[in-house]
């Protein structure tokens, strides 16, 4: 019995000192093969995003602007497509739908593009929807083009 005690005191004791050390972070996330429906454990870091840099100030919704801002103009971009059924079915499964970031980040270029042209310093409420059916897709973004006001700007 005493031997038991003991192993068992000594385990207690080994086992205390590992878990005070700090276990290892691993990160991991699940990605979906919508092709084949099968899920993948993919190993990595998660790295923070981080803001983007634009040539005006751009407030998405629910963001406000700091600073009191007149309107200009709302501007928007639209487009509607036609979806073709060889692309876009795979097993009976819908796959490659909506836009890339990278295809995002081009119509918040091309929004603010616009807001530039009427004078903009800034565009806000953005709004960017899209929408997909098996049929037709697409996407509208908007926002509303101001000009920072210089109205109650004391000296």
């Amino acid at each position: 019995m005493k031997i038991k005690y003991s192993n068992f005191l000594a385990l207690s004791i080994l086992a205390f000192l590992f878990s005070c050390q700090k276990p290892p972070q691993t990160s991991s996330y699940y990605e979906t093969n919508y092709a084949t429906g099968q899920t993948v454990q993919r190993n990595g870091i998660a790295l923070p995003q981080g803001k983007e840099n634009y040539p005006i100030d751009v407030f998405f919704k629910p963001d406000k602007p700091v600073y009191e801002v007149e309107a200009l103009e709302e501007v928007s971009l639209s487009n509607e497509e036609v979806n073709t059924f060889k692309e876009k079915i795979v097993k009976d499964r819908m796959v490659q739908r909506g836009k890339t970031v990278d295809e995002k980040k081009i119509l918040i270029a091309a929004l603010i593009e616009k807001a530039e042209n009427l004078g903009a310093s800034c565009v806000y409420d953005v709004n960017y929807q899209y929408y997909t059916t098996t049929s037709v897709s697409g996407y509208k973004i908007s926002g509303m083009a101001g000009k920072y006001s210089l109205k109650n700007v004391k000296n």
